[in-house]
């Protein structure tokens, strides 16, 4: 591995050029993050009925088990909304650890707490632990990856979270089953551990960042020019969940009530996400910028459409594919909008705006699709192909108005 080093200015602080094999290591602590995220949600799943069982069952029971999947998402918003502060104040590594730490607290916290508030209250700052930690890796990469190789860390690292999260999705039943649901939430303390040990080894400081007075005031306004593409990752956010959160409930209204066929299916697209990351540079550099962007409502709008015209396993297969892909591909591309676009000393807040912005859009997904399937009369293969023409519709609309980034170059 060649070294990598950014070059400093008068308001940049130097950093420690990595290389050899503590180099390789410090790319895969940079990875990591998608690893931790991908757990938050894909580890408990299989031990929800049995958690709902453990807190009184019927609907009270259920309620908790609900929200112990949704609390992570508050944390998750807050977390990114309020990480990029703290990475730039107290600087990467320091945040990074502090995360860690707090991840492996609060993650295990389902092996011994009883209570349900405590409980819940331990995802959410799960959520905000776990997104700080993907600040942190985030701003690492934009220090130390050069900008030639950064596409090809950012899908890596996409793919890495993808493939983490079909180890959790199809070990966590198993676990669940023989060791019993506590057993589940022991995940998050091995992981965290194992990326602490690494990390604290391998990541050199990176100082915090201190822009003179003015520049600092001014260095929210620097992010200006990201701010449109917070806001078009919204809604292409809250695609991205549609087969995690609605395939399922698609499938079983289709009289597919097998939960092995199910995740089948639906795990098809987090294979395809990973794939369209490993792929995403020489895409990139296939297409442009400007049709690398419309490939992703593209994908995500026809796949959608594609799985609400039928209910053939092997077309919905197909569909949940292509809407992967799309999902692939956004990722890296709008990390990567950050990285060209926000000025270093404001790189820790970028990140953690666009993390808050596509988890807004997760979150936003049962309410929006759920409005949806109300206007179309509860029919869900109505709801698919009406979201999935619309989306798909937005794909050419920069085809006809000739829509250009400002930016000179986005690599």
């Amino acid at each position: 591995m060649k070294d990598v080093a950014v070059e400093a200015d008068s308001t940049t602080p130097p950093v420690t050029p990595l290389s050899g094999l503590r180099g390789t290591l410090a790319i895969f602590v940079m990875l990591s993050d998608a690893a931790l995220l991908a757990l938050v949600f894909t580890a408990l799943p299989p031990a929800l009925p049995a958690i709902a069982q453990h807190f009184g069952g019927g609907g009270d029971g259920a309620f908790v088990a609900q929200m112990v999947m949704t609390m992570p998402s508050i944390g998750l918003m807050l977390g990114g909304a309020f990480s990029g502060f703290l990475v730039d104040r107290f600087g990467a590594r320091l945040t990074l650890l502090v995360a860690l730490i707090g991840v492996a607290i609060t993650g295990s916290a389902g092996l011994y707490v009883d209570g349900a508030p405590l409980l819940l209250a331990s995802r959410l700052a799960l959520g905000f632990f776990a997104v700080t930690v993907g600040t942190c890796t985030g701003y690492l990469i934009g220090v130390f990856i050069d900008e030639t190789r950064r596409l090809r860390i950012l899908g890596y690292r996409n793919a890495f979270g993808s493939f983490f999260g079909l180890i959790g999705a199809y070990s966590a039943g198993p676990v669940t089953e023989f060791v019993g649901w506590r057993s589940s939430f022991a995940i998050y303390f091995i992981v965290a551990a194992m990326i602490f040990v690494v990390a604290i080894s391998v990541i050199p400081p990176t100082p915090p960042q201190r822009a003179p007075k003015a520049e600092a005031k001014g260095s929210l306004l620097a992010l200006m020019p990201v701010v449109p593409f917070y806001i078009l990752v919204v809604p292409f956010a809250v695609l991205t969940m549609i087969n995690g959160a609605q395939l399922s409930f698609l499938m079983t209204a289709d009289g597919v009530t097998s939960a092995v066929t199910q995740s089948w299916i639906i795990g098809l697209g987090s294979v395809f996400s990973a794939t369209a990351s490993l792929v995403y540079p020489p895409v990139r550099r296939a297409l442009g910028n400007f049709g690398t962007f419309a490939l992703i409502p593209m994908c995500l709008g026809g796949g959608t459409l594609v799985v609400g015209l039928t209910d053939n396993l092997w077309i919905q297969a197909a569909g949940s594919s292509i809407t992967g892909f799309g999902c692939g591909v956004l990722i890296p591309y709008f990390y990567n909008i950050v990285y060209e676009r926000a000025p270093r000393e404001s790189l820790g807040r970028g990140i953690g705006f666009m993390f808050s912005a596509i988890f807004l859009g997760d979150f936003l997904n049962p309410m929006v699709l759920g409005s949806v399937t109300y206007a179309v009369g509860g029919d869900l293969h109505k709801m698919f192909i009406t979201v999935g023409a619309v989306v798909l519709t937005s794909a050419l609309i920069p085809l006809f108005i000739g829509w250009r980034q400002p930016a000179p170059k986005l690599a």
